[in-house]
């Protein structure tokens, strides 16, 4: 593998865990507001709230479905593509086992994303349905979302950045 090609394999992760950590983020400042208006709002947003949710959540889907399975392959790839491994059987050096180690890490914290999915597709049902309060349901959402993003998505993101570090050094 080319030294270009190389260092293009042991950013991969760590990009899409960044791009990843900040849509979780930007969904916390845009969706936010939604679960917490003035209460002569209240109504409204029952109302629109589900509208803009069939309009934000299949393209949601898109991004999620493509980063995250692009992030873990790439972390996988790291460890078992000829001639760039990180040999986590302790025959490479001390700092790449323990890069190896941080990227089987990161890619468990980015498929433990997908362990809310029960949970997540259950409140965003809520917030779709009709003369409901969906507004408590967003609410609901986004606090799972944060969590979610701190268990998950942060956590990836710390072991893909520690990982990438040690492997090019």
């Amino acid at each position: 593998m080319t030294p270009a090609g190389l260092m293009l394999l042991r950013v991969a992760p760590l990009l899409t865990s960044t791009s990843h950590l900040t849509y979780t983020i930007s969904e916390d400042l845009y969706l936010r507001p939604f679960g917490s208006l003035r209460p002569d709002l209240r109504s409204e947003a029952n109302r629109l709230i589900p509208a803009y949710r069939d309009r934000w959540f299949p393209r949601s889907l898109v991004v999620i479905f493509t980063l995250y399975p692009l992030g873990i392959a790439a972390a996988v790839a790291n460890l078992v593509v000829e001639g760039s491994r990180l040999d986590i059987s302790g025959t490479s050096g001390t700092n790449h086992r323990i890069a190896g180690y941080l990227y089987a890490a990161g890619a468990f914290f980015a498929a433990l994303h997908f362990a809310f999915g029960p949970r997540d597709l259950s409140i965003l049902k809520r917030i779709s349905e009709k003369d409901k309060d969906n507004e408590a349901a967003m609410a609901d959402w986004v606090r799972m979302n944060l969590v979610r993003g701190l268990i998950a998505d942060l956590p990836s993101w710390v072991c893909y950045f520690a990982g990438f570090m040690l492997a090019v050094s």
